[in-house]
């Protein structure tokens, strides 16, 4: 009687003991060591800070994202993600993983100003807004 020896698939879901929420599993062929596997930080996580488990990159705590400091305000959306949206004062559409375009917002341009009065009256051809301060 002969039998057939087939290479255990330390990849498939029966024998991946890779974790598989943030890790991935290849397979290494020939076999090295004990496994036929490596498991691998699935994107948007990394092992840090001597640490044997794969952790979520916040790019927007890390300081490593495409948010202009000025313009821009980076929110975490996820490992490895962000989206880069306008500050306050300006004004323009967010973006994913990317520089939001962002224009300061003129404020003489909405609600009359922040102004409650106009010099001239109501309904005066040549009335005016002046603010002064912040």
């Amino acid at each position: 009687a002969s039998g057939t020896c087939t290479e255990i698939d330390f990849c498939d879901a029966e024998n991946n003991d890779c974790d598989t929420n943030t890790e991935k599993c290849t397979r290494v062929t020939p076999t090295v060591g004990d496994k036929s596997r490596t498991c691998d930080c699935k994107v948007g996580y990394e092992i840090s800070g001597g640490q044997s488990t794969c952790t979520p990159v916040n790019k927007c705590a890390g300081g490593t994202h495409m948010c202009h400091g000025i313009t821009n305000d980076c929110e975490y959306t996820g490992p490895g993600a962000y989206k880069c949206m306008c500050a306050a004062g300006y004004t323009g559409t967010e973006s994913s993983n990317a520089i939001a375009m962002c224009t300061e917002i003129n404020a003489c341009d909405a609600n009359n100003g922040g102004c409650g009065m106009r010099s001239g009256g109501a309904g005066a051809a040549a009335a005016t807004c002046t603010k002064t301060g912040s």
